[in-house]
This record gives structure tokens, C-alpha cells and sequence, in this order.
């Protein structure tokens, strides 16, 4: 009997084992953006209007896509045999429409290129492509959610503004600012300097050209920046 106990004892008396609990990750900071209100009735509606757009050009395309899978059924009839060359047709011009606009953009992304005097402007449309949709007609920049993109003072940014803001950052893409190797800093003027005082940027002897630029590029740095003119009382 003792035999058993001794045998049983340490199992009953063991230690539990305690499973090593994984320290609690810190959720991340949640950055805060200051906008006007005309600022943010803009994006709102930019936005709602990219959604309905999207949502209507898919709803077009799946009634296209039926009407004509249902006219070319065997026991068609002749409205929907009707309905079906409509819909072809209305496929073919939006092929055709579609074609244009992206041979309009391509001929836009080229002059875009060619006007910061980018040493590849064929790479560099491929880099901004996404960022630039054409609508009605017109060219727009679109930010991260693909919405309208809109400058600090809520006006919309131009594709000008994006190549400038994008030269401006890219240096050693624009001819005349490369650097060379041979300790020079290049021929260009337009790049500010990594350290920019606060009071060029804010205030009333600030540069929005450049506050725009930064904006457009790195809001991140843009935010820092704006919170750090509010503590010194600039804006």
C-alpha cells in the first residue's frame, strides 16, 4: 500500500504548470487631424461620390452582362434579342470611351513628366499613375482611399502639384538637381532644406507653396509640424 502511495503521492502533490502569460501589446496612438468643417463636408461628399460612382458603374455593367447573356438564350425573344445589341453597343463605347481616357491620361503623365524635367518620365507616370483617375473628363488626384485629394486649405490638389510635391522629394530623378558623386548638391533651387523653420511654413511669413508640397507628400510630417507652429502660437 505504501508502494502505491509513493507511486500516486507525487502526481497528486505536482506543481501545477502555470502557462507563461504573453505580455499585453500597447494598441498603437491614434494620430489626430485637424480640418476645417467646409474641409471635412469636402472629403465626406468626395468620398460618398467615389462610392456611388463605383457602385454604379458596377451595377451598369452587371445589367449589360444579363441582358446580353438573355437575348443570346435559344428562346430569346425579340425585346430581349433588342435589349442585347443595346447592351453590346453600350459595352463597345464604354470600351472605346475607357480607351480614350487612358490615352488622354498617358498623353497627360507624359507632359506632367516632361514639365519637372524628370530624367524618366515614362517611370515616373507608372509610379504615379494610381494616383491621377481621369473623370468627365477632367484629371484628378486621388489620395490612399481613392478619393479626391484636397490641399490644407480644402482646395482640390492639381497633377501639377502632385509632380512638383513628387520632384521635390525625388531629387535624384529631376536632370539638373542629380547628384553627381563628386560632392556637389546639384543645380537645382527648388528643394528646400531638411530643416525648414517653422515660421517659413506657418505664420504670416509662411510659404503655402511649400506647406503644400509637404502636405501633399508626407502628411505625417505635415500634422508634426502644424502641432509643433500651434505650441509656439504661429497659428
Amino acid at each position: 500500500m505504501s508502494d502505491m502511495i509513493d507511486i500516486v503521492a507525487p502526481v497528486i502533490h505536482q506543481e501545477p504548470v502555470v502557462e507563461p502569460i504573453a505580455p499585453e501589446t500597447e494598441a498603437p496612438e491614434e494620430k489626430q487631424v485637424t480640418m476645417s468643417q467646409s474641409q471635412l463636408d469636402a472629403l465626406i461628399k468626395s468620398r460618398q461620390a467615389a462610392s456611388l460612382r463605383k457602385a454604379a458603374t458596377a451595377e451598369a455593367e452587371v445589367a449589360r452582362l444579363k441582358a446580353i447573356a438573355v437575348g443570346n438564350s435559344e428562346d430569346a425573344s425579340t425585346v430581349e434579342k433588342l435589349r442585347a445589341e443595346i447592351a453590346l453597343e453600350q459595352q463597345r463605347a464604354s470600351t472605346a470611351e475607357a480607351r480614350a481616357s487612358a490615352q488622354e491620361k498617358s498623353a497627360l503623365l507624359s507632359r506632367l513628366g516632361a514639365g519637372i524635367d524628370a530624367v524618366d518620365p515614362e517611370s515616373v507616370g507608372k509610379l504615379l499613375s494610381d494616383r491621377i483617375a481621369m473623370r468627365d473628363g477632367k484629371p484628378i488626384v486621388l489620395d490612399e482611399s481613392g478619393a479626391e485629394q484636397v490641399n490644407p486649405d480644402g482646395s482640390a490638389v492639381s497633377p501639377e502639384q502632385l509632380y512638383s510635391s513628387w520632384a521635390a522629394s525625388h531629387a535624384w530623378a529631376i536632370r539638373g538637381r542629380t547628384i553627381t558623386g563628386t560632392g556637389s548638391s546639384g543645380s537645382g533651387n527648388s528643394i528646400p532644406p531638411p530643416s525648414i523653420p517653422l515660421e517659413r511654413l506657418f505664420g504670416p511669413k509662411s510659404d503655402g507653396k511649400l506647406i503644400n508640397q509637404i502636405a501633399i507628400t508626407d502628411n505625417a510630417r505635415f500634422q508634426r509640424l502644424r502641432s509643433e507652429a500651434k505650441k509656439r502660437g504661429l497659428i
